[in-house]
C-alpha cells in the first residue's frame, strides 16, 4: 500500500493518461520499443527541420524512388542496387529530408527488417539517410532559453495545448528539455504534477538527465523523478528504481518503487554498465542519444551538463552503474564484478584521452584505476584480452598492473604470449619490473619494445576472412599490427581507444554502413584527417569517394607505401620504448648477466635519438657489460658532443662501474680514453664530475687544477 503522500501524485498522473501528443503512436507512457524509438528518430529528423523545395530531380532522387518502388514490390536485389547508387550520389541534408518525407514507413521497416539476407544492408541504408537529415538539427538542440520558454507552456493551458507543447519540446530539444521541467519538481502541486507528466512523455532521450536528478537530496524531487522513471518504463532505469525501492531513506519512495524490490540491484547495475561499456545500441546508449554531455545535478533541482568527447559518454554512464553496484551492501561476487567493470572503464578512458592528447585528464583516470585492487585489474585484463578490439584497453590495464603484484597476475603472463606485439611488450615490462627474469620470451620482448620507433597499426573493416588474413600477413612483414573489425561500430571504437592508426582499409559495403559514410566519420576525427584510407571496391557500385583511395584490390605493399610522410616517433611508441628500457636497466641492476643476453642487441640502441631510451640502456650496460665488450662503445658516447650531456655522463658512470667490477689488472685507460675524458670535462656540470671520477678510476696521471680567478 502506498503512503498518503504518494497517492496524489499517482492519481494525478493516471488522470492524465488520456492526454496524447499529436501522434499517439509516437510516444507512449511506457518505454518505447525499438520500433517506436526508430520511428521517433525518423519523425524528429524531418518534422523539426526547415522544409525544402525540389528544384529539380537529382540522380539521387530518381535512384531513391526506383529503390523504394522495388523495395515495396519485394524486389530486394534491385532495391539494394538502387540504394547503393543513392549512397554513391552522397545525398545532402535537404535531399535526405525529402527522402524521409517520401518514405517514413518504409525506412522504419528497413531498420526493423527480419529478412536475414537483406536486413543488415537495409538498416545501414536507413541509418545513412537518418544521419544525413539530422545534421541540420544539431545546432538548435541546446538552446537553453528556447527550451525554458517552451517548457513553461507544458505547465499551463488546456490539456490539448500542453500535449502539443510536450511533444514539440521533446522532439526539438531531446535531453536538453529536461532541466527546466526538473526545476519545477519542487513547486506547488499543480505545477509539479504538470512537470511530472511532461517529463514522463519525453521518451528515452530524457533518461540520462533524469537519472542524475534521481540523486536529489530533496525527497520530494526524488519521489517525482521515480514516478517519471516508472511511467517511462525504460529498462535502463531498472537498477536505479530497484535501488530506490530497497535503499532510499524515504518510505514513500520505497513504496512507490515496490514493484522493483525483488530485482537484484547489484547484478542489474552491472548488466546495465556492461551494456553502456560495450556500446550496445539496444540496451546501452544509442548513437542518436549521445549528445557529448554528462549530466550533473547541482543542489536539489538544478541540472547542468559537462561537455565530453562523445566516446566518453557511454563510458561515464557505465562507470556510474559499476560505482553504484560497488557501493551497495551486495555480495562480494557482485562487488568483484563491479570493480572489474570500473577497471575496464578507467582503462578505456585513459586510452581514449591519450589518443586525443589529453594526457593530464588521462593521468587522473589512470591513477583512479591504480586505486583498484590487483585482482580487479587482473579480471579486467582477462576480459579485454578476449577481444581484438580491446588491445588499447588491455595495454593500459597491463600498465596499471606494473607493480610487484604483476608477477602473480596470471593474465599478465598470458599477455606475454599474445599474438599482438603491443600486448607482449607491455606484459614483458610489467613482469620484468616485478622481478621476473625467467619467463620465456621476456628478454626478447623487452629488447624489441626498446627498439620501437614507429610500430604501425592498420584498422581493417571487412567481413571477408580471406581478405583480412591475406592483408594482415602482408602487413606483418612490415612491422605492422592489424586490427580486424567485422562491422563499422566495433572497429570504430579503436579510433577513440588510444591507438595511433596509420591507415584504414574498408571493404564496401559493411553490414552496418557503406564505405562512403565510414570514410566521412573517420575524417570527422581531427587526428585522422590525413591518414590514408583504402576502400576495397564493390565493383562499380562503390564509385569514387572523396578523401579515400578506391581500389579493385587493396594490397599490403600499397598500404605500406602510404606511410612515408607519417611521424614514426609517436608518443605511444616512445612511452613503450622508454618503459622497456627502464625495465631492462632495473633487471640488470638486480640480476647477474643472463646467459641469453647478447650485448650487441643493447649496443645498437645507443644510437637512439631519445635519451629516455638510450640512458637506461647505457645503465644496463654498466651492469652487464665488460671492458672488452662494451667500454669502447660507451666511451664513444662520452666523447660525442652531439649527444646530450646527461647521456654522456651516464656513459661515463657505466664505464666506471664496469672498471670497478673488473680485476685490477684489466683496468686500463688508453691515451684516446684520457683525451676523450678531458675533452668532455670542458662541458662542466654533471658530465665533468662523472668524467673526473672515471679518470681517477682509470689511474690516469693526476694534473693539479688551479683555482679560477675572481
Amino acid at each position: 500500500m502506498l503512503p498518503p503522500q504518494a497517492h496524489g501524485l499517482v492519481s494525478w498522473v493516471q488522470s492524465c493518461a488520456h492526454l496524447s501528443p499529436p501522434d499517439p503512436g509516437l510516444k507512449t507512457g511506457k518505454r518505447m520499443n525499438h520500433r517506436q524509438a526508430v520511428r521517433s528518430l525518423l519523425l524528429a529528423a524531418f518534422i523539426l527541420l526547415p522544409s525544402t523545395s525540389i528544384v529539380g530531380q537529382s540522380d539521387a532522387d530518381s535512384e531513391f524512388s526506383a529503390g523504394l518502388e522495388a523495395y515495396r514490390g519485394q524486389a530486394f536485389d534491385q532495391a539494394i542496387e538502387h540504394f547503393r547508387n543513392v549512397v554513391k550520389a552522397d545525398p545532402s541534408s535537404s535531399e535526405a529530408i525529402r527522402f524521409m518525407n517520401m518514405s517514413q514507413d518504409s525506412l522504419v521497416q528497413m531498420m526493423m527488417s527480419e529478412n536475414e539476407e537483406y536486413r543488415a544492408e537495409f538498416k545501414a541504408f536507413a541509418m545513412t539517410i537518418l544521419e544525413a537529415s539530422r545534421s541540420m538539427k544539431r545546432d538548435a538542440v541546446r538552446d537553453k532559453d528556447a527550451a525554458e520558454a517552451l517548457a513553461s507552456k507544458c505547465l499551463e493551458g488546456t490539456y490539448a495545448e500542453r500535449g502539443k507543447s510536450i511533444w514539440k519540446l521533446g522532439m526539438t530539444f531531446g535531453p536538453f528539455a529536461v532541466p527546466p521541467l526538473v526545476a519545477s519538481l519542487n513547486s506547488n502541486d499543480a505545477t509539479r504534477y504538470a512537470a511530472i507528466y511532461a517529463l514522463s512523455r519525453l521518451g528515452s532521450d530524457a533518461l540520462p538527465p533524469l537519472l542524475a536528478a534521481s540523486s536529489s537530496p530533496n525527497s520530494k524531487v526524488r519521489l517525482a523523478v521515480a514516478q517519471v522513471l516508472i511511467e517511462m518504463g525504460d529498462a535502463r532505469a531498472t537498477a536505479r528504481l530497484a535501488e530506490m525501492a530497497r535503499y532510499d531513506e524515504d518510505a514513500a519512495i520505497n513504496a512507490l518503487c515496490a514493484g522493483y524490490v525483488s530485482t537484484p540491484v547489484g547484478e542489474t547495475y552491472i548488466e546495465q554498465g556492461d551494456a553502456y561499456y560495450s556500446y550496445d545500441m539496444q540496451n546501452g546508449l544509442m548513437e542518436t542519444e549521445n549528445h557529448g554531455v554528462r549530466w550533473v545535478l547541482d543542489g536539489s533541482t538544478s541540472l547542468y551538463y559537462d561537455e565530453l568527447e562523445a566516446g566518453l559518454v557511454p563510458l561515464e554512464l557505465a562507470k556510474e552503474c559499476y560505482a553504484a553496484a560497488n557501493h551497495l551492501r551486495e555480495p562480494s561476487t557482485v562487488q568483484e564484478q563491479a570493480s572489474k567493470g570500473m577497471a575496464l572503464v578507467y582503462a578505456a578512458e585513459v586510452a581514449l584521452l591519450r589518443a586525443v592528447g589529453e594526457d593530464n585528464r588521462a593521468a587522473e583516470q589512470f591513477n583512479a584505476g591504480l586505486s583498484l585492487s590487483s585482482g580487479a585489474l587482473n579480471l579486467a585484463l582477462g576480459a579485454s584480452l578476449k577481444s581484438s578490439n580491446d588491445v588499447p584497453i588491455a595495454s593500459v590495464l597491463i600498465e596499471m598492473l606494473d607493480s610487484p603484484a604483476a608477477i602473480h597476475a596470471i593474465e599478465v603472463r598470458n599477455a606475454l604470449s599474445n599474438s599482438v606485439p603491443t600486448l607482449r611488450f607491455s606484459a614483458a615490462i610489467s613482469l620484468a619490473n616485478a622481478g621476473d627474469v625467467n619467463s620465456p620470451g621476456l628478454l626478447t620482448s623487452l629488447l624489441r619494445a626498446s627498439s620501437l620507433r614507429g610500430l604501425r597499426t592498420v584498422q581493417i573493416f571487412s567481413t571477408n576472412p580471406d581478405f583480412s588474413k591475406g592483408l594482415s600477413a602482408e602487413l606483418d612483414s612490415n612491422e605492422c599490427t592489424t586490427l580486424v573489425a567485422l562491422d563499422a561500430n566495433s572497429g570504430f571504437t579503436n579510433l577513440y581507444s588510444g591507438l595511433n592508426i596509420d591507415a584504414f582499409v574498408i571493404q564496401d559495403p559493411l553490414p552496418d554502413t557503406y564505405a562512403r559514410q565510414l570514410v566521412r566519420r573517420i575524417r570527422a576525427i581531427g587526428k585522422y584527417a590525413d591518414v590514408p584510407i583504402f576502400v576495397q571496391a564493390n565493383g562499380s557500385a562503390t564509385g569514387d569517394i572523396d578523401d579515400a583511395n578506391v581500389e579493385e584490390n587493396v594490397t599490403g605493399s600499397m598500404v605500406a607505401a602510404s606511410w612515408g610522410s607519417l611521424d614514426v616517433e609517436r608518443t605511444g611508441y616512445r612511452r613503450t620504448a622508454a618503459r622497456a628500457a627502464e625495465a631492462l636497466a632495473g633487471m640488470a641492476s638486480r640480476e647477474s648477466r643472463l646467459a641469453e643476453v647478447d650485448l650487441s642487441d643493447f649496443v645498437v640502441l645507443l644510437g637512439r635519438t631519445d635519451d629516455n631510451v638510450a640512458i637506461p640502456i647505457i645503465n644496463a650496460l654498466g651492469y652487464w657489460g665488460s671492458a672488452s665488450e662494451t667500454k669502447e662503445d660507451l666511451m664513444s658516447v662520452v666523447g660525442d658532443d652531439g649527444k646530450s650531456n646527461a647521456r654522456r655522463a651516464a656513459a661515463a658512470r657505466s664505464v666506471e662501474r664496469i672498471m670497478a667490477s673488473a680485476p685490477p689488472s684489466s683496468v686500463k685507460m688508453t691515451s684516446d680514453d684520457l683525451n676523450t675524458l678531458q675533452f668532455a670535462m670542458k662541458a662542466g656540470g654533471d658530465l665533468a664530475q662523472a668524467c673526473a671520477m672515471l679518470l681517477g678510476r682509470g689511474k690516469a696521471p693526476h694534473k693539479s687544477v688551479k683555482v679560477s680567478p675572481k
